[in-house]
């Protein structure tokens, strides 16, 4: 089947405990899209729009070398899996910075440091023969390998300049249909930890705890609580956001292990919990996802949905009525938690509209495919809308791959162990009763 758009995030591409750091990961990712969207005998199929919502390359915990290296292999491996007409970047946390550095390059004389996009993006590349717009070449680099990746080296050859755009958009990106509007977003503005309370940002920033533990000295000047618009939360947030997930270039690595053991400690993940999926499972929506919800969960409740409900959803309302994207039905897709999963709102969404709805707010959340433990198994989903409107969730299951004689979720939890031995004793004495 054709996809109007298939939407995936928090890759973590250069991380090593990242399933698509892996060639054996990246082949099964391919394969499994190629068995569920493909038909014929080559399983061909076209994606509209590929959207990616965030932390695609992880900029705060790789080098350069790490993160453009297997950002240009997954974008290669899509990029034969289908053909993409169009590819939207949504910044997420952990690649916020290279927004941000971006939107310096082309506004370099401008003292505004922060932007919020038009809702469809911002068209960065539009022909494959020109890369010489301000900002341009960083993503075309960390994308691609511009100027001569086997990517862009492919992009040149063999597709036709009118085909191919790559856009940046945030901190949304809204996908118009017929019956539906789609909201893309990561969920940076509403995570647990940019909306922590301000009296403890400002305890750790006063006691110098982000010093010790990662060398870094995060921005607390200002707080998504107090943000009316969504051009305000960009302004709040950004500058926590790029202070705390800052730019790992080439730094040693001990720096980012402190930093990986920081955000993982903050956020709790180490309490996820999610059985083993024996095989990629594609679901569509209809009143409900049918499938196990052990494997699909249902975010409904989830602390994730609260927060994006008090930190982002009036922002959300009040831009899209502004900008008249606020349609009777809407679908949100984010990231960020690495939940994965689907729920519904109740909340009446629709009053600044002057429509009457009976239809719930939909929510999807794309889950991640970084790796925490050998006996669970994240949840690696896919977000996807055929051409003809039906919705679909598609769970990757890592079942049964293997690289050097291990499965791909053996060897890549392994590094996240190995990760959290090499983190000094006090530090994680110092975080673990901090935590």
């Amino acid at each position: 089947m054709d996809l109007k758009f298939l939407a995936i995030s928090d890759t973590h591409l250069g991380e090593d405990t990242s399933f698509l750091s892996f060639p054996s990961g990246l082949h099964h990712l391919w394969d499994t899209l190629r068995n569920k969207f493909g038909t014929g005998v080559n399983r061909e199929f076209t994606i509209d729009e590929l959207i990616l919502i965030g932390d695609i390359p992880d900029t705060s915990l790789s080098s350069t070398s790490q993160v453009i290296t297997q950002t240009n292999a997954f974008i290669q491996t899509l990029g034969s899996a289908a053909n993409i007409k169009k590819t939207v970047y949504i910044p997420g946390n952990h690649d916020h910075t290279l927004y941000t550095e971006y939107m310096r390059l082309k506004h370099d004389d401008d003292d505004k440091e922060f932007y919020v996009t038009h809702p469809k993006g911002e068209l960065i590349i539009e022909n494959k023969d020109l890369c010489d717009n301000p900002g341009c070449e960083l993503f075309a680099t960390i994308f691609y390998g511009y100027p001569y990746g086997p990517a862009w080296t492919k992009i040149r050859e063999e597709t036709g300049a009118d085909l191919f755009k790559f856009a940046v958009s945030n901190p949304l990106y809204v996908v118009e249909t017929p019956n539906r509007n789609y909201i893309f977003t990561h969920g940076t503005h509403f995570k647990s930890v940019v909306t922590a309370p301000q009296w403890l940002m400002r305890f750790i920033d006063y006691i110098q705890l982000d010093r010790l533990i990662a060398k870094i000295d995060i921005d607390t000047d200002h707080h998504v609580k107090d943000a009316r618009t969504l051009e305000q939360l960009e302004e709040f947030a950004a500058p926590f956001v790029d202070s705390l997930w800052i730019s790992c270039r080439n730094q040693p690595t001990s720096r980012s292990d402190h930093l990986w053991y920081l955000f993982h400690v903050i956020s709790s993940r180490f309490e996820e919990k999610r059985d083993i999926p024996a095989g990629s499972t594609l679901n569509p929506y209809s009143d409900r996802l049918t499938v196990d919800e052990k494997i699909i969960a249902k975010l409904n409740g989830s602390n994730s949905i609260k927060l994006f409900e008090d930190f982002f959803l009036d922002q959300l309302l009040l831009y899209l009525d502004e900008k008249n994207l606020l349609k009777e039905h809407l679908t949100l897709v984010y990231g960020d938690t690495h939940d994965g999963g689907w729920g519904e709102i109740d909340k009446d969404y629709t009053t600044r509209a002057n429509v009457d709805v009976n239809e719930k707010l939909r929510i999807f959340n794309c889950g991640g495919w970084v790796v925490h433990d050998q006996e669970n198994h994240p949840p690696c989903h896919v977000f996807a809308v055929d051409t003809s409107g039906n919705e679909y969730l598609l769970d990757v299951s890592f079942n049964g791959v293997n690289m050097l004689g291990m499965t791909l979720l053996e060897l890549a939890a392994q590094d996240f162990e190995n990760r959290s031995q090499a983190i000094s004793a006090i530090v994680r004495f110092i975080m673990d009763r901090f935590s």
